[in-house]
């Protein structure tokens, strides 16, 4: 073997070529990697919720018992006819005259109460200690069933008509004379265009 080797080169050099190529080979690239896996953060939603139901409106106006009826048409601000002939007289209050000589504010009240109970609106009739009077009229408080107007209590509040209590009708007395002052106090309606109103 000695025989073998180049003359030109010594053993020595070729051992040493050997040791700077194996020395300067490329290093190999790791398969284990250094750089940390991102954290990843689970965020927890809870289940939407729907919103709670909104409350159950509040009742309407309470209306008493009593009759229920339709009206035929209105006669002036405190009488109207129902079930075709049968006349009633709004109790508690009284509005201007329109016939028999003409009061003032007679015609507003009048074409007010026509104008809340047109012909086919369905009422309710609240009865006090007498059902009638002398002239065989139904006494009756008016609900309008619709909405529960009380016809009376509107007349009052807008100045239509005056309190006037029947010692035969007492129930809402007391309630109609504190309306009836409320009105006059402010000036609505005809408290301030008359001198009086109805009989007051």
């Amino acid at each position: 073997l000695a025989g073998c080797t180049d003359p030109a080169e010594p053993q020595g050099s070729l051992q040493q070529s050997l040791r700077t190529t194996t020395s300067t080979r490329a290093p190999e690239p790791s398969t284990t990697s250094t750089t940390a896996a991102p954290t990843t953060t689970t965020v927890t939603v809870p289940p939407t919720t729907p919103p709670p139901p909104p409350p159950p409106p509040p009742p309407g106006p309470a209306i008493p018992a009593g009759d229920d009826a339709v009206v035929a048409r209105v006669t002036d601000g405190d009488t109207i006819v129902v079930n075709g002939s049968t006349k009633v007289r709004l109790i508690g209050v009284d509005t201007p005259e329109v016939y028999f000589g003409e009061q003032c504010y007679g015609r507003n009240a009048s074409n007010w109460t026509k104008s809340a109970l047109p012909p086919g609106t369905r009422v309710r009739l609240e009865y006090d200690d007498n059902r009638t009077d002398r002239y065989g009229r139904t006494l009756a408080y008016v609900y309008r069933l619709s909405d529960g107007l009380n016809v009376q209590v509107a007349l009052l509040q807008q100045g239509l008509a005056a309190a006037y209590p029947f010692a035969d009708t007492p129930r809402y007395h007391a309630w109609f004379a504190a309306e009836a002052t409320r009105a006059k106090g402010a000036g609505v309606g005809g408290w301030s265009a008359c001198v009086e109103i109805g009989r007051a």
